[in-house]
């Protein structure tokens, strides 16, 4: 079995092809994708509790990913320093 080597010219090939993926998935959407924010607008459009509930639950079901991610590469950073502490006090 025969392992390539990752040239920097290759990688940067690499990274501009899922640049320019990403961005066109980012700036050309269906249109079907944008027909649930026109509705939520004009169901929602008053300015009173529910409303503000729902901004509240949007914005929190945003950050939980964010908020696990965050916590488990806490986590991981920190049994790696103190695995690190550990090896140079030898």
């Amino acid at each position: 079995m025969v392992v390539q080597k990752w040239t920097a010219s290759r990688r940067l090939i690499w990274l501009a092809l899922i640049l320019l993926v990403v961005s066109l998935f980012t700036v050309a959407p269906t249109p079907a994708l944008a027909q649930g924010c026109a509705m939520c607008r004009t169901a929602l459009s008053v300015e009173d509790p529910v409303t503000q509930g729902f901004n509240y639950s949007i914005l929190f079901l945003m950050a939980m990913p964010y908020v696990a991610f965050a916590g488990v590469a806490g986590w991981v950073w920190r049994k790696h320093s103190s695995q690190l502490k550990a090896t140079v006090a030898e």
